[in-house]
Order: C-alpha cells, then sequence, then structure tokens
C-alpha cells in the first residue's frame, strides 16, 4: 500500500521519495460510498524535506489562474 502511495504521489506532483520525509506513524483511513460502491482511502502524512525538488503536475492535474 505504501509503495502504491509513494508511486501515485511520484506521478501526480514529480515528487520521489527522496524528496519526502514520510510519517508512518500516522494512518487516516476513510471509508464511503460513491457511486453506490464502497470505497475506502487511505492517507499518510508526509513532509517536503527538499525545497528545490521540483513539482511537475500530471495531466490530470487542471491549473486555474
Amino acid at each position: 500500500m505504501r509503495l502504491t502511495a509513494l508511486r501515485e504521489t511520484c506521478e501526480e506532483s514529480g515528487l520521489t521519495d527522496k524528496a519526502l520525509e514520510i510519517d508512518y506513524g500516522f494512518e487516516k483511513t476513510l471509508r464511503y460510498e460513491s457511486a453506490g460502491k464502497p470505497k475506502e482511502v487511505i492517507y499518510w502524512l508526509a513532509r517536503l524535506v527538499d525545497s528545490t525538488a521540483p513539482i511537475v503536475l500530471s495531466d490530470e492535474h487542471q491549473v486555474c489562474v
């Protein structure tokens, strides 16, 4: 699961595990229904430790100005 979260973070923002300090002691699980189907999302806490790491948003993001 955690590797999936890191992969998704990298895909969505360009940030790798080298730029982040992950607090594996913090975990929050949310369970809900969407379109009649049960969903589960797990969140972990991370802090950016490399302020020079470039952030590259994926095509899934919309930039509003």
